[in-house]
């Protein structure tokens, strides 16, 4: 046994067994909850069972990570006896709840112990060279049932959605059978987005299809130049971009589980609206012959919104950068990051600057201290933590790391933005892309880089 303290964690790895039998034994809310607690313990609550996150690769190194998971499986054993241990099974007719789960994780391995009327599962994801850590409860049918035996027969009267296109309608048909939300709803309107005025034609290339979030935001069909039917996202903030290339992507999109579509792109913020679409992960990927990725790539400048700026007659002439800020070569890696604002592969770029390996995620990066937002153009953005970086002293060179802002203005020069008052933050134009530099206590904290500046 290790003699690490574990009093951190919630619960001690030794406690794992222990507290997992008290988990099966809880009854579940009965609906899907993200800030639930079970035994004094965070967890997400489903109608199916518990999950609950026992290591998070953000906040653990690979080392602990895999200590806790040794431990914990240990003490698993010792309680409950010796698991089922099989490799996650992908598709819907043959899966249970907890192999949708682990699939919708990315668990390559599931250790199942079966209890009275419950099961247990410990969980193992691998992220970069780190790993979360979680443990799965089912209760009734979900225990041992295969997802088939889990949908209600179909109601008399149920709505069918025959108003959409089929792909979507199934879904949609599936989802209220299943009595399953995943953020997005049928319907939408066009009212607001064009003047009195606006040509006819061009708005009758656009049909609602969906509401993608809470606030008013509309995905709808759109006949592009060349008569293809494109996904388009109508923004409740003003954002217009292709959010997917067909029908089919956008219910593949659904099931990638963002909590709304508004502006989809990288992974899923938390874990809560990947698990909850689970089963609909499963069900697509099944019934359609069709992959869902881990992430999403959407966002303009694109095509549509190009269309949108004609259409509405708004200028779209891009502005020339401002004079007097350093051109070319910063000199270090910052000059690599700015070459990848605006490429597709800007994942693989940094993570081969990082020695980070192959099928480097963008959770990975993040660990690194590295976030990226993508859209269909490309990298749009760039965020750096100096805290995280690996390679933080050879960010920029000839700045130290704990230069204030007047520091960064002797030896670059004026800048094209700053905070005049206070110091906080200086933006330089270089090469016609911006890189903008925040100060704290210690000195530099982040860097961005944008292809516009906000």
């Amino acid at each position: 046994m290790s003699e690490r303290d574990w009093s951190s964690f919630e619960p001690e790895p030794q406690d794992v067994g222990t507290f997992a039998r008290a988990v099966a034994a809880t009854p579940s809310e009965g609906w899907w909850d993200d800030d639930a607690m079970v035994e004094d313990v965070p967890a997400y609550a489903a109608p199916e069972g518990w999950i609950v996150p026992l290591v998070e690769a953000r906040t653990s190194d690979a080392e602990e990570a895999t200590a806790f998971a040794d431990l914990a499986e240990a003490a698993l054993r010792d309680d409950l006896g010796a698991p089922v241990v099989r490799d996650s099974v992908h598709g819907y007719t043959d899966a249970g709840w907890i192999d949708a789960v682990a699939v919708a994780l990315g668990a390559g391995q599931v250790l199942v112990w079966s209890l009275d009327g419950a099961a247990v599962a410990l969980l193992r994801v691998a992220v970069g060279d780190t790993l979360d850590v979680w443990l799965v409860t089912a209760q009734g049918a979900a225990a041992s049932a295969t997802l088939p035996a889990l949908l209600p027969p179909e109601r008399d009267g149920a709505l069918t959605f025959d108003e959409l296109p089929d792909e979507l309608a199934r879904t949609f048909r599936w989802l209220v059978r299943r009595g399953l939300a995943v953020g997005v709803e049928p319907g939408g309107s066009l009212e607001g987005w064009f003047p009195p005025g606006t040509d006819p034609a061009a708005v009758a290339r656009l049909t609602p299809l969906v509401r993608l979030d809470g606030t008013g935001s509309v995905g709808a069909l759109w006949r592009d130049d060349e008569g293809r039917d494109l996904v388009v996202a109508l923004g409740s903030e003003g954002g217009r971009f292709v959010v997917a290339d067909s029908v089919l992507d956008l219910v593949r999109l659904m099931a990638v589980g963002y909590e709304e579509l508004d502006r989809p792109s990288g992974p899923p913020v938390t874990p809560f609206g990947v698990l909850r679409a689970a089963e609909l992960r499963a069900w697509v990927e099944e019934t359609f012959g069709v992959d869902v990725p881990r992430a999403w790539v959407s966002g303009g400048p694109d095509e549509f919104s190009a269309w949108m700026d004609g259409v509405l007659g708004e200028d779209t002439t891009p502005a020339e950068p401002p004079a007097g800020m350093p051109e070319g070569a910063i000199g270090g890696d910052v000059d690599v990051l700015l070459d990848a604002l605006g490429t597709s592969d800007a994942v693989e770029r940094i993570a081969y600057l990082l020695a980070l390996p192959a099928g480097t995620s963008q959770r990975d990066l993040a660990l690194s201290g590295v976030e990226v937002d993508l859209g269909r153009a490309g990298a749009r953005t760039i965020w750096v933590k100096l805290k995280q970086y690996p390679r933080a002293q050879q960010l920029l060179d000839g700045i130290d790391l704990d230069a204030d802002a007047d520091a960064v203005v002797a030896a670059w020069g004026r800048p094209e933005g700053a905070d005049t008052e206070e110091g906080s933050w200086v933006r330089y134009v270089v090469g016609g892309r911006y890189l903008h530099l925040q100060f704290g206590y210690s000195g530099i904290s982040l860097v961005t880089l944008m292809t516009d500046a906000p």
